[in-house]
């Protein structure tokens, strides 16, 4: 086995069509081959930043992925092992975000715009109204809430001091705040973080906001809390919690079992060992069916939120504990099932920007490319955002005429949010891509979607108006269909599309 190191930096900027070698530690086994193509179907390539661990063992020399490809070389030499795994250490695991390959990957044309405009949006939401102004001054400078979108949409009658209290009893300053009004029914989806009622703590102010927040006639505000109930308990113990109908009167809570980061990335884990290491038939479905599980919680979760807002026609409040992860979930997924826009291929990134970006899903913490980088342990790294769209999945699966969008996008996204090839899945928020200017100094993932619409694009699409039938949505694990392709592929280091023609597309 002999290593091929990628082109320095100043070789990538002098060709801009090698510049994705630069990210790309190359591997080729060599047994004599007659001819190239053999020897590229004996080379693997894998972006650094995907890289989670690296371990040697003398002559031997084992790379896991973050995605669970693992990659085993033995060499004929110690040193050459050395020298190996001293330079993908230094090159796969750089001390701060910004010196990611996203800075140096650069189109010759024109550059991109930003791809999401929030006033615009909201505006096709139809904000603003009678009941909500879009807010674009409370947090300009991110000060209000460091890890909110500078706009955003608020209740007309909350005033700023209101809003000020509301912020001091909400986790992080994640007050709640409007994402979608159903165009029939006039009921609002909100979403938030938990309040900081610890023990014995109330805030007058928090609860008069909870009723601003009521559609029409509602009698009760609809709290979907993502959390298991008793996890929503453990946290009052550390101040945080959920609204206490002792002094939220005029509020319905409902618990959606959705569990942590934690138990999701020990079940992803469990299920990609049972694919790898040749389980038993056994042992293989028990994995796959506690997989399910927590896709199936996160699907119902979403079916519970938009019948509340369709068919009861209430205004719903989604949080879990910061109002990041189980809470972007929900939100997006219902949002998805609702708005046909959404299921499209330009509605989708809208989708995904808008809940997950803006909004401050941690990119950068929950996949190893921003805080505790050089720490493969950091039991913040979980697969979030690959549980979400593995729940997308399965609606394309059971409606697939009704998306514009296939799921060769849907694995793209599952390779690029640990690539930093492009800048949209980079830092934790807003605020820290304003910072490090990432939306003019770096390309969006959808540039490149784009430019390959035709890769993405469901042939058998049908444009439908209105949301999907919620009688037949299926979210019991039985109903769920393992995406075994996706996960091998992974595990054999076959996940890739065709990097070639994208290049050859975007590069010109």
């Amino acid at each position: 086995l002999a290593f091929a190191a990628a082109p320095s930096e100043g070789a990538a900027a002098a060709n801009p069509k090698k510049r994705d070698k630069a990210t790309m530690v190359e591997l080729r086994q060599k047994y004599a081959p007659k001819a190239e193509g053999e020897l590229r179907a004996n080379m693997a390539e894998v972006a650094l930043t995907r890289i989670h661990t690296v371990k040697r063992t003398k002559q031997t020399l084992e790379v896991l992925t973050k995605d669970a490809w693992e990659l085993v070389f033995v060499f004929a030499e110690e040193s050459h092992a050395r020298g190996l795994e001293e330079f993908v250490i230094a090159r796969a695991m750089p001390d701060t975000c910004v010196k990611v390959f996203a800075f140096l990957y650069k189109s010759p044309g024109p550059g991109f715009p930003k791809m999401y405009d929030a006033v615009a949006e909201y505006g096709r939401l139809g904000f603003p109204n009678k009941r909500f102004v879009i807010e674009a001054e409370l947090n300009k400078d991110y000060e209000f809430c460091s890890t909110y979108p500078s706009i955003f949409v608020l209740p007309a009658i909350a005033d700023l001091d209101l809003l000020n209290h509301v912020a001091k009893f909400r986790s992080r300053q994640r007050i709640p705040v409007c994402v979608y009004e159903h165009p029939d029914t006039g009921a609002g989806l909100y979403r938030s973080s938990q309040p900081l009622v610890g023990m014995r703590h109330r805030s007058k102010q928090d609860e008069t906001y909870m009723h601003f927040l009521r559609n029409e006639k509602q009698k009760k505000m609809v709290v979907m809390d993502s959390r298991p109930k008793t996890n929503a308990q453990a946290n009052r113990l550390g101040g945080g919690g959920f609204e206490n109908k002792a002094n939220y009167k005029h509020v319905k809570i409902y618990f959606q079992d959705i569990e942590n980061i934690h138990v999701v990335r020990n079940s992803l884990a469990t299920l990609r060992a049972a694919y790898k290491g040749g389980a038993s038939r056994e042992k293989m479905a028990a994995a796959e069916q506690q997989w399910h599980k927590h896709i199936g919680l996160v699907l119902q979760s979403a079916k519970d939120t938009v019948t509340q807002l369709v068919e009861k026609r209430a205004s719903c409040l989604v949080h879990c504990s910061d109002g990041w992860d189980r809470t972007a979930q929900t939100v997006s997924l219902s949002e998805l099932i609702m708005d046909p826009y959404y299921r499209t291929v330009h509605g989708f990134a809208i989708l995904i920007e808008k809940e997950w970006c803006s909004f401050g899903h941690q990119f950068g913490r929950r996949h190893g490319h921003g805080m505790n980088i050089r720490n493969p342990k950091d039991s913040q790294r979980s697969p979030i955002f690959t549980q979400y769209l593995h729940a997308v999945v399965q609606l394309l699966r059971q409606f697939p005429t009704s998306f514009e969008f296939n799921e060769n996008l849907l694995i793209f996204l599952l390779q690029e949010v640990y690539t930093c090839r492009f800048g949209t899945f980079l830092f934790d928020n807003e605020r820290q891509r304003v910072k490090a200017d990432v939306f003019g100094d770096t390309v969006p993932v959808w540039a490149y979607v784009f430019v390959n619409a035709e890769v993405f694009t469901n042939p058998v699409f049908s444009e439908t108006k209105g949301m999907l039938p919620l009688d037949k949505l299926r979210t019991d694990c039985i109903s769920l269909m393992p995406w075994r392709e996706y996960h091998c592929k992974v595990i054999e280091g076959r996940s890739s599309l065709d990097e070639y023609k994208f290049e050859e597309q975007l590069l010109g």
